[in-house]
């Protein structure tokens, strides 16, 4: 029944509903008195039994006084919950923008840091090319080079026939191309070689000629007359074939000479590969 009362009186205003009633207790009171003040018997019994109508609408007049202003504080609350909702979709908002302009923005760092590292990569594997290429013709070239002297015996000659030098005191031999058993050089791959000899010759009977020879054919030849301490150089440039063949000759009746100084020397070594 209170429940009932308090929802008439959030619907039509508390202090309508309790003026109301009020004025309806009035007139009870008046009934009851009866006219000019007297109290109607017939209701004095009736009123006695009923219960404090005043005091229950005083408390209920409370009750909704209590209401009235929950709900006036609850309506504050709310309004103040709005605005900070308000606020906070503001801020969320804001928040949307500035990630979508981060957003954006990292996009396009991103394609720059992705052009500068395609760019970093094609210049790699270009470098990898170079290097490959340039570890390949190293590691493909042969490495050849040599340099010998003739021996420590001195006096080499003369003999009746032309024969080959072999040159046994070996300096450098990188690659094995030289032969300090035959004293031939044997080209391993096509290319240009440089070579070197050095003779002297020391027998005032007998002259010096010494002979650069390819494949059985002479290159160059030095030679000096007779004569203590003759001594002769030179050097060629030979475009080989893998096979050629390089040594050094002594033709008959000609005496070289060497002794632990190495003066009769034979050196080589590819410049570069064809």
């Amino acid at each position: 029944m209170r429940a009932v009362i308090v929802l008439l009186f959030l619907h039509l205003g508390w202090t309508d509903v309790v003026g109301s009633v009020l004025e309806t207790g009035a007139d009870v009171e008046q009934h009851v008195k009866g006219g000019e003040g007297q109290t109607n018997p017939e209701l004095r019994t009736a009123t006695t039994t009923q219960p404090d109508v005043w005091t229950e609408l005083r408390d209920l007049r409370k009750v909704v006084q209590g209401l009235a202003a929950e709900v006036v504080q609850q309506k504050v609350e709310l309004s103040v919950t709005k605005t900070q909702l308000q606020h906070s979709r503001s801020q969320v908002q804001e928040l949307k923008t500035l990630n979508a302009a981060m957003e954006v923005r990292l996009n396009e760092e991103m394609k720059d840091i992705k052009t500068e590292n395609n760019a970093v990569e094609m210049r790699l594997t270009s470098m990898e090319k170079e290097m490959g290429n340039v570890m390949t013709d190293m590691s493909g070239r042969p490495k050849v080079a040599f340099s010998a002297a003739l021996t420590d015996a001195e006096y080499i000659g003369p003999f009746n026939t032309d024969i080959t030098l072999v040159y046994k005191k070996i300096f450098t031999n990188v690659g094995n191309a030289y032969s300090p058993i035959t004293g031939i050089f044997t080209a391993p791959v096509r290319g240009v070689y440089y070579f070197r000899f050095t003779a002297v010759g020391k027998s005032s009977s007998h002259r010096l000629v010494i002979r650069l020879v390819k494949n059985g054919e002479q290159v160059m030849a030095m030679y000096e007359l007779p004569n203590d301490n003759e001594y002769v150089n030179n050097a060629v440039v030979l475009q080989l074939e893998v096979g050629d063949i390089i040594y050094m000759q002594l033709p008959s009746s000609n005496e070289a000479f060497d002794n632990s100084n190495n003066h009769t020397t034979f050196s080589g070594f590819l410049i570069f590969t064809l």
